[in-house]
């Protein structure tokens, strides 16, 4: 794009700008074209470089293709990633110790392995802004980045948009979803957590305000299960409504069996949970742990 621009800035600067009647207003597609080269210099400088493994963190790389879901290993998390959506249907990881404290990683990046599959991504990386007046949504992730806040790089994948979907600002900020999340975050420094998680699209339009912003949907349900190590096999599950009214006094009522999971989510993607795994009745272990979470 750049260099076409160029050359035809170029090419029209050899033309005199002067319009006579009849002639083509030179001058006037003269000065788009510089504005739009300006613009594009103005874009590059104000981006944030895109970030780059070092210290030998592995590279996402594809594991399968459907033709309409993209499977992308990030190497501490699997994305099973809905290129019709244009957001992930669910993710997969293993929460192990905390081992470091670095800084929120701010920027967010679209995902280049994307374009390889001719799989849309998002349009934009900025936030999803609705009106003042109305329910405010976050870009949300499905893997927050402080379980992975001992790398940088790790940590920026978390932050391409393969990883986000529109969250109800207040589900994710102080909701039951924000509240599992804090969860994990003090588990994993006893035992390791295998977390299942993602989205139930659904079919309530009157949410999906980002479609012409971004391109996504706004899933209606999120949904989560924590396996614990030390509590091997027992699946604790939670289906949680993207919206501000399922806070953590409700988890009781958000819990559900991972057969009855598992048959809902089937209805729009497969998805298939270990068989060793079942359904505990039990309260979740480390259901009055607090941990911060950046």
């Amino acid at each position: 794009m750049k260099r076409f621009i160029a050359t035809a800035v170029i090419g029209l600067s050899l033309v005199s700008t002067t319009s006579n009647a009849g002639d083509l207003d030179v001058s006037k597609w003269l000065g788009k074209a510089k504005s739009l080269i300006n613009e594009i210099k103005s874009k590059e400088a104000s981006s944030p470089p895109y970030p780059v493994s070092q210290g030998g963190e592995a590279e996402p790389s594809v594991i399968n293709y459907t033709g309409n879901q993209l499977v992308i290993d990030y190497h501490r998390f699997v994305t099973y990633y809905d290129c019709k959506r244009r957001g992930f249907d669910y993710a997969t990881f293993v929460a192990h110790g905390d081992s470091g404290n670095l800084p929120r990683y701010e920027p967010f990046h679209k995902e280049p392995l994307l374009e390889k599959y001719n799989c849309p991504s998002q349009k934009k990386t900025s936030s999803y802004k609705k009106t003042a007046g109305n329910p405010q949504y976050h870009r949300g992730h499905g893997i927050t980045s402080n379980h992975n806040d001992d790398s940088e790089y790790y940590m920026s994948l978390t932050n391409r948009m393969t990883n986000v979907v529109p969250h109800n600002g207040v589900q994710n900020s102080r909701g039951l979803w924000r509240h599992l999340e804090k969860r994990v975050e003090c588990a994993r420094d006893i035992a390791p957590v295998t977390v299942y998680l993602g989205n139930y699209w659904g079919n309530d339009k009157s949410n999906d305000h980002f479609i012409d912003t971004h391109g996504v949907p706004t899933p209606d349900y999120i949904w989560r299960i924590h396996v614990y190590k030390n509590y091997p096999n027992q699946a604790f599950a939670w289906l949680i409504a993207n919206d501000e009214k399922t806070m953590p006094e409700d988890e009781n009522s958000a819990r559900v069996s991972i057969d009855k999971l598992q048959q809902l989510i089937s209805q729009e993607y497969d998805v298939t949970f270990p068989n060793s795994w079942v359904t505990s009745t039990n309260y979740d272990p480390y259901r009055n742990a607090t941990c911060y979470l950046k």
